[in-house]
């Protein structure tokens, strides 16, 4: 019987959206997580060694062993016989359908592997074993030892509508950028609010195979938090279940800040949704960030974190940053500060060097500028999807922010002189028009109006 309604269904597939729901309803078509028992969101990420290791994380229905195989890749379809199986660690989560932990669902087991005593500067091959099967085999190239040009990505809050609109983000700037070695996301990945594992999974599907063969740097933001009058902010059980860092932050905060240097750049992820909550978490952050800048070999620095330290929509700053950390990204020159949030564009240089502060968004979700803002930072935008490519060389930082449609609205470049402080350049950007929130339609024109007052948020047509 079910061979008939799958007949049916292909030949029907394209006809009548109501058929095609009744075939996904009879089993033609498989529900979209575990659909054949094979491992999903899988996700390479950082690890403190990225020249000999990486980590590799992925999740299972049921409990199965945590085994993966590994081999350097060539052109020959032959992996599996020159490929060596590694075992690592796994837990259990419960599935979270509401925005509460008592609304579950079961549980899913996350599963963690990490490659060691692996070649610098070299392409490996991959794959990670589920209930039913193995995924397909994916592949990644381990950082070179030193200094070597590369290209990255940065990309702001996907948070809202993620599958349906920040995935195009997602995929713009790999198409720009397909030799990026590293994807960095500043913050609110998901939205709080909403079926919390239904959000996850739109965020590793708008990622898909991208995520498991370039390296992911994530950032937790706030709505990566839950939040409850008269306490501390709480991580997510989801974040570290998904992400598991190099784990080399401080100790009460090695699930969310971590540094690594990559082929001479020192990467440095701070949590700031903890530190406008407590500022001993503040300051434990500034100690630990300290010597990482003071005793840095690397030629270019790189520091990520969620909440701007200059907000583009209050046009205030943050006091916690401005207190804490500012005074240790200017006394050690940090390059690019890269930030999320506001859900807007901006970038600004308190001086004529650097550190540079830049904002993005990456998805639905977008705010205004606020005016005074306007006045201080360099360069500002609203109403867009937004991604940048990070190119690093050995005299020069080539950052390029670009809209999903790929066209350029801004371009910095930091010059290193020997023996003088770095010098920034940003006159391409002068001559490209700044993108405002246009005013919206008429709510009689759209049933489900584009755009909300104050181009707060877009909301999809059904």
């Amino acid at each position: 019987m079910k061979n008939i309604i799958n007949r049916l269904c292909a030949l029907v597939l394209f006809s009548s959206l109501s058929i095609v729901s009744f075939c996904v309803a009879m089993g033609a078509f498989p529900s979209a997580a575990y659909a054949n028992g094979l491992p999903e969101r899988i996700i390479l990420l950082p690890t403190a060694t990225p020249a000999h290791s990486q980590t590799v994380t992925w999740r299972t229905r049921n409990a199965v062993p945590t085994l993966a195989e590994i081999t350097e890749s060539t052109a020959s379809p032959a992996l599996v016989q020159r490929a060596k199986q590694i075992s690592g660690i796994s837990k259990s989560h419960a599935i979270l359908t509401g925005q509460t932990i008592e609304k579950t669902a079961g549980k899913t087991f996350h599963h963690r592997v990490t490659f060691t005593h692996l070649k610098p500067a070299t392409r490996y091959a991959y794959r990670v074993k589920g209930e039913q099967g193995w995924s397909e085999w994916h592949s990644f190239r381990t950082a070179a030892e030193t200094f070597t040009p590369y290209r990255m990505i940065y990309l702001g809050d996907t948070q809202n509508h993620i599958q349906s609109l920040g995935s195009r983000t997602i995929r713009a700037a790999f198409a720009a950028a397909p030799d990026a070695r590293l994807m960095l996301h500043a913050g609110d990945l998901t939205d709080r609010a909403g079926p919390e594992d239904q959000l996850w999974g739109e965020w590793f599907a708008a990622g898909n195979w991208l995520f498991s063969n370039i390296v992911q740097l994530p950032v937790v933001g706030n709505h990566e938090y839950r939040e409850s009058p008269g306490t501390l902010p709480q991580l997510k059980v989801v974040w570290p279940a998904h992400f598991m860092l190099p784990g080399n932050g401080p100790e009460s905060l090695r699930d969310t800040v971590y540094w690594l240097d990559y082929q001479g750049v020192r990467f440095i992820a701070l949590d700031s949704m903890i530190a406008l909550h407590s500022e001993a978490a503040a300051k434990q952050q500034a100690q630990w960030l300290e010597p990482l800048l003071a005793n840095n070999p690397n030629r270019w620095t790189i520091v990520s974190y969620h909440h701007p330290l200059l907000s583009g929509t209050r046009a205030q700053f943050t006091p916690a940053i401005a207190t804490h950390w500012q005074p240790l990204f200017e006394r050690y020159a940090v390059d690019l500060v890269l930030q999320g949030d506001d859900h807007i564009y901006g970038r600004w240089q308190p001086g004529q060097g650097v550190p540079v502060y830049t904002i993005s968004v990456a998805g639905a979700k977008q705010n205004r500028v606020h005016d005074k803002a306007r006045e201080l930072m360099q360069r500002v935008g609203e109403d867009t999807q937004w991604y940048q490519v990070i190119e690093f060389s050995n005299e020069r930082l080539q950052y390029r922010a670009w809209t999903v449609e790929g066209e350029l609205y801004d371009a910095v470049d930091v010059i290193k002189q020997p023996g003088k402080p770095a010098r920034v350049e940003s006159d391409l950007a002068d001559a490209i028009p700044e993108r405002y929130c246009g005013k919206p339609e008429p709510a009689s024109l759209f049933p489900q109006a584009i755009y909300k007052p104050r181009c707060r948020e877009v909301t999809e047509l059904q």
